[in-house]
């Protein structure tokens, strides 16, 4: 079956200037993504190649940084096409113009402006010390947030285990990823995305054009191997999904959409697995 990548860009982070608390929080809530950075404890430089100094701006752009902004006043971080996973808790420091993103013990603050640059595009400056960092709006959450793919509920897998985990607990950790890919699916067709991927979330699952396999060894990334204790366990949730997928599971008929086939699929695992057919 022909391979089908897929995307889902996050996003990160916040804004805001105007009086209403309500109206503000709606503003900020969303997937964001990095698009430049501007260093505001280095000496500024001129090259007389304007092209040149722009370019600087994008550099750490590349590192896909993203964040996802939730109404429960949590939010998760992502960069490095995942390598990096954050999650906690925002607040308003001043409501409006300065905002605290905390995460493990850490605080960080932020001064926080949004440019409206036209109906469909939003830009939000973030301030600290040190750097000065834009971000535009990738997409308004959907109306269940919860449903996210880059919710916190729906990341649990990306924590490293920090000690072996026993087999129900590697397939409970197999079903949050699942559940992570469901969703994936879910919100592209919701969102009605002409392009999908899974540029955060690549490992064990192999998406097909209306089917879902199991990946190659040697194409599933270190960061997704490495959320197992060791590689005995991860080999062994490996061969869990394995020796599911080898069973005569029922087959679906394609629709003719990829997506929606895929996301029935993997709502069939997932049922699977939370019933104890793993």
């Amino acid at each position: 079956m022909k391979k089908i990548l897929s995307v889902i860009s996050m996003a990160f982070i916040i804004f805001s200037c105007g009086t209403n608390v309500e109206e503000n929080n709606n503003k900020i809530y969303g997937l964001w993504t990095l698009s430049e950075t501007e260093s505001l404890s280095e000496p500024k430089t001129n090259s007389g190649d304007a092209l040149l100094e722009d370019s600087k701006k994008i550099v750490e752009a590349k590192k896909n940084i993203t964040l996802s902004i939730f109404p429960d006043n949590t939010y998760t971080k992502l960069c490095c096409d995942g390598d990096t996973y954050e999650k906690g808790q925002w607040s308003w420091v001043k409501e409006g113009q300065k905002i605290c993103f905390s995460h493990d013990k850490k605080k960080e603050i932020f001064d926080i402006t949004i440019e409206v640059v036209d109906d469909s595009l939003f830009r939000i400056e973030l301030k600290e010390k040190a750097v000065k960092r834009k971000f535009n709006l990738q997409a308004k959450l959907l109306e269940d947030y919860k449903e996210e793919p880059f919710y916190g509920e729906n990341n649990e897998w990306r924590l490293s285990s920090k000690k072996e985990e026993n087999r129900q607990e590697l397939i409970d950790r197999l079903g949050n990823y699942f559940k992570h890919m469901a969703y994936i699916l879910k919100a592209a067709d919701k969102r009605d995305l002409q392009v999908i991927s899974f540029e955060y979330s690549l490992g064990i699952i192999k998406i097909y054009n209306s089917g879902i396999g199991i990946e190659k060894d040697e194409y599933i990334p270190e960061n997704w191997k490495k959320i197992f204790h060791n590689k005995k366990q991860y080999e062994e949730a490996r061969s869990i999904f394995n020796s599911y997928l080898e069973k005569d599971n029922t087959s679906f008929p394609a629709s003719g959409d990829w997506v929606k086939d895929d996301y029935t699929i993997m709502l069939s695992i997932y049922n699977d697995l939370k019933s104890g057919k793993f």
